[in-house]
């Protein structure tokens, strides 16, 4: 059988690595003495190096990175919303429900050293006394905490431990009507009055508002200056977050009878609204170039 350049071609890789019989060798190297072209394919393999591997690890450590920063990203993303929705939660579940005037919410009793005790039934979780001059004005509320979860005592506080003079005593009502005066002798001539709410969080949500706006102009003004326009833009979540955690907590409503704890409850919730708020501009811009 005449042996062809097709048979040969197909046992010089068997030849190059020395698996060929003794008579399959002695074929191939006789065929290959008159065929140039087979000559040129053992050649060739004999001259073959293989491809160097790639040990550059680099473009693999920046992939890695990246996963690894977006993973984090997500994993605060996450925990940012869990605490803002406990804020949130915790915030409404420990809201005042003002209680209305009752003898049996409060009661008022003089001793004979002048002092006043004050006593609040089971039904109250918490008071707020103000004094103005000889005068006193108090109410009292309950949480859904208290009235669901939490058992409330009953508790009393003495009004003048220094036996200070009490000339009037008030409960006042959160619900916007005239207080009810329970000790004493109203020290106004035209008779009772009226303890309104705070304003104080409108004042601070115009303020937030303000800044909002005038980083905004600065930003319009400064829009060449990138370093600058970066710096403003991160100012301006600030206030924006503020006016987001106040519209969460208190809805559109600006005046409080509790306005400190009403601010420290805003305070406490802007802080991780302003940090998802980073987060979500960062892996937005990320995602709007193409890179993630």
């Amino acid at each position: 059988m005449k042996v062809t350049c097709n048979i040969v071609k197909d046992l010089l890789p068997l030849y190059v690595e020395n698996l060929t019989s003794e008579d399959t060798r002695k074929i191939v190297e006789e065929h290959i003495e008159n065929c140039q072209d087979c000559r040129r394919e053992l050649e060739s393999m004999k001259n073959y190096k293989e491809i160097p591997i790639d040990t550059n690890m680099e473009p693999f450590k920046k992939i890695e990175k990246k996963l690894f920063k977006n993973k984090v990203e997500t994993i605060v993303f996450t925990a940012l919303l869990v605490l803002i929705f406990s804020i949130i939660a915790l915030a409404y579940l420990t809201a005042p429900e003002y209680l209305p005037y009752s003898s049996s919410i409060v009661s008022l009793k003089e001793y004979e050293d002048g002092k006043i005790v004050i006593t609040f039934s089971e039904e109250v979780a918490g008071y707020d006394i103000n004094k103005y001059e000889d005068s006193y004005s108090l109410t009292a509320w309950n949480t859904a905490l208290n009235k669901y979860v939490l058992k409330n005592k009953r508790q009393s506080i003495v009004l003048n431990p220094d036996g200070e003079e009490v000339k009037s005593v008030y409960y006042y009502n959160a619900d916007g009507t005239g207080d009810v005066l329970i000790y004493g002798v109203s020290p106004y001539n035209f008779g009772g009055q009226k303890t309104l709410p705070r304003l104080v969080l409108g004042y601070y949500v115009a303020m937030a508002l303000f800044v909002v706006a005038l980083c905004g102009i600065l930003i319009l003004i400064f829009k060449k200056h990138e370093n600058l326009k970066n710096f403003l833009k991160k100012v301006i979540l600030f206030p924006i977050s503020y006016i987001i955690s106040h519209i969460c907590l208190k809805g559109l409503t600006i005046t409080s009878y509790s306005s400190q704890r009403d601010f420290l409850g805003i305070l406490l919730l802007t802080v991780p609204i302003y940090c998802i708020l980073t987060i979500g501009i960062s892996v937005y811009k990320r995602l709007k170039g193409g890179v993630y």
